[in-house]
């Protein structure tokens, strides 16, 4: 069993989504309760760095009986959630699925029985969630009628009432909330509400009246462009109606105004900025959904996607691009600081033709495992099942007819059967060692070729790229011997008629007494006695001054770095294995600031990053300890 099967089985049985919600961390994602909002079960896909396969595992809330119940070698302890109510499950091939199942619905049940307390690992850089509340069932239609106040406006009682309730699912909160939006798009308030609320997924039933009336009446203030503050989780409200399709004429409609709100309310400062990277992902998929032309899901999109797949496109199939398309396509995933070294601000055209070659080459001809570079550096691009709009309430009041849409060259969605499914790389798959190595080794021996910057250290693990560069580097080194041993082609023939001319002119340009001297002077002689004699070989005076070929590169490696003198003062106590954190702080600055000072400073002689900093003290990499000890002049 696959942690696919599992999404799939909850979202038929609970009708829940799997939820992405930390996007630098993509192969983290958590399954959450279709009532209480509580985690289930946390989903971690990640690459094993030896195999090269990925790691399928997850921890479910299931309680702390359940590891002695289910006796299998598939289940241990969580490996990333605190608690003795979790456990983690292994997925293979050889994982029993009845289990999983049964061990998903413990957990749904479990989930109205107990809080929890969640801790993410280190990994997935994410505070504490604690869950503290308890919760309860489902409140009754006529008790939600009794406590209604009677200053409620009647259009708010009446969208109370047209609440359903039923078996508690997330596709049900969905469609009452279209209901009751639908029911309240044109309403307008004037009851401001300045306090709090903190809800996953909100939802109009989850407010009181209260809240409501301070809801819509920020909502009439920004209908008209007039943006203040207001809680975060009422501010998703306003985007899930224009997901909807509430207040908006067409899906086009939705577009401009959630960009409108974008600029307004999260981008100027008002709302929280992490709003962006959510609401950019919902109007991609809301103009895919809908078929809108790719010019305009483009233009309301993060433009950060297109240039990583166009750059992909560049990189699957660099023989039909440009040098430039090639070297900007290359450097979309490499290391940017690297641009600001000598050897690219002062040989552009070289560089750019020395890289894309190198990765064309490589690229052709590198093979590992049976895989091509591209392959081994990002993956394949492959078909998978694709949710739109999982994160967001969101409700489809019609069934779709099949359709392909392709957003970009290496993007695009199909819809069969109900089903939608992605086609693109996945960003957990991108193998940045091998990638950036590539680049490292040819950066060093360009630096070398073109004499320009500091020498690179040379890594046994970056050798299989050598040859590559060294090839293109000997082809461009050969292009420019034969340009400049270009032969002059020379007419013989002609050469008699130009002496032909030329003493013809020369004629021309005399005068009788030139051309028919009586006699000559004796004085006009020169005296040949007082020609000193030499043996035609004069030596000049001075000396020659050599410079030993360390010296030489020492003196180049120094000049090309700007160390301050307590940068100087701290490497010197690092390669004397001392901490350097109380002088640091003596000097009154932040010790990741200087950490990062002095990367920037050695970088361009370097090439790479050459301290590390954990936030208490700066540790030296061994691997660039004779660079920085050179360097220093020890």
């Amino acid at each position: 069993m696959e942690l696919a099967e599992l999404v799939e089985y909850c979202e038929k049985k609970y009708k829940i989504k799997e939820d992405f919600r930390w996007p630098d961390h993509p192969g983290y994602s958590v399954l959450l309760h279709p009532y209480t909002g509580k985690w289930a079960a946390l989903l971690i896909r990640k690459k094993d760095p030896v195999s090269g396969n990925v790691l399928q595992v997850c921890d479910i809330c299931c309680g702390k009986a359940a590891r002695a119940q289910f006796s299998s070698d598939h289940i241990s302890a969580p490996y990333r959630m605190k608690g003795e109510d979790w456990v983690g499950v292994r997925f293979d091939g050889l994982t029993d699925p009845d289990m999983v199942r049964r061990l998903i619905n413990r957990a749904m049940f479990y989930g109205f029985q107990k809080s929890a307390v969640i801790v993410l690992g280190s990994d997935v850089n994410s505070k504490e969630v604690r869950y503290t509340d308890t919760p309860l069932p489902p409140p009754k239609k006529k008790h939600m009628a009794r406590s209604t106040s009677q200053t409620s406006p009647d259009r708010i009682r009446k969208m109370r009432r047209l609440y359903e309730y039923g078996y508690p699912s997330f596709e049900n909160n969905c469609r009452n909330f279209y209901i009751q939006g639908k029911f309240m798009e044109d309403y307008e308030d004037d009851a401001p509400w300045n306090g709090q609320l903190t809800k996953y997924y909100p939802t109009y039933h989850d407010l009181t009246t209260e809240q409501l009336r301070g809801y819509f009446t920020w909502r009439t203030d920004v209908r008209r462009g007039i943006f203040k503050e207001i809680s975060t989780s009422m501010a998703y409200i306003y985007v899930y109606e224009l997901l909807n399709g509430i207040g908006a004429s067409s899906p086009t409609d939705s577009l401009e105004k959630l960009d409108k709100f974008l600029k307004g309310f999260v981008e100027s400062g008002i709302g929280d900025k992490w709003m962006s990277s959510y609401i950019r992902g919902w109007m991609t998929e809301l103009a895919v959904i809908n078929a809108l032309p790719v010019d305009i899901t483009r233009k309301y999109s993060d433009e950060k996607l297109f240039i990583k797949d166009f750059a992909l496109d560049v990189l699957k199939n660099c023989a039909e691009h440009t040098d430039d398309e090639v070297f900007d396509a290359l450097f979309t995933f490499g290391n940017k600081k690297s641009l600001s070294s000598s050897v690219f601000t002062k040989c552009p055209t070289e560089c750019r033709h020395l890289f894309a070659s190198a990765w064309r080459s490589a690229a052709e001809k590198y093979r590992e495992g049976g895989k091509k570079l591209m392959t081994l550096c990002f993956g394949e691009c492959r078909s998978a099942v694709w949710h739109p709009l999982k994160n967001a309430i969101y409700y489809r009041r019609e069934k779709m007819q099949d359709m392909t849409y392709e957003l970009t060259p290496c993007r695009s969605y199909t819809l069969k059967d109900g089903c939608w499914r992605e086609k693109a790389y996945r960003d957990y798959n991108f193998e940045k060692t091998i990638f950036n190595g590539f680049l490292h080794e040819t950066e060093r021996q360009i630096r070398l070729y073109l004499k320009e910057g500091a020498p690179l250290k040379k890594q046994p693990s970056e050798q299989w790229a050598a040859s590559y560069i060294e090839a293109v580097i000997e082809a461009d080194r050969e292009e420019k011997r034969k340009a400049a041993a270009k032969k002059i082609e020379i007419r013989f023939g002609d050469l008699d008629k130009i002496r032909q001319d030329a003493l013809h002119t020369q004629n021309s340009l005399l005068t009788e007494e030139e051309k028919f001297p009586d006699s000559i002077s004796d004085t006009d002689m020169p005296d040949f006695d007082d020609i000193p004699e030499t043996d035609g070989y004069e030596e000049e005076s001075g000396t020659v001054d050599i410079i030993p070929a360390d010296a030489a590169s020492q003196e180049m490696i120094s000049s090309s770095c700007a160390l301050d003198e307590r940068q100087h003062t701290v490497l010197q106590m690092l390669l004397d294995g001392q901490s350097v954190r109380s002088i640091i702080r003596e000097w009154g600055q932040m010790i990741e600031i200087f950490a990062e000072g002095i990367n920037e400073a050695l970088f361009d002689v370097i090439g790479d990053t050459a301290v590390e900093c954990d936030g208490e003290d700066i540790t030296l990499i061994e691997d660039y300890r004779e660079d920085i000890e050179r360097l220093m002049g020890r």
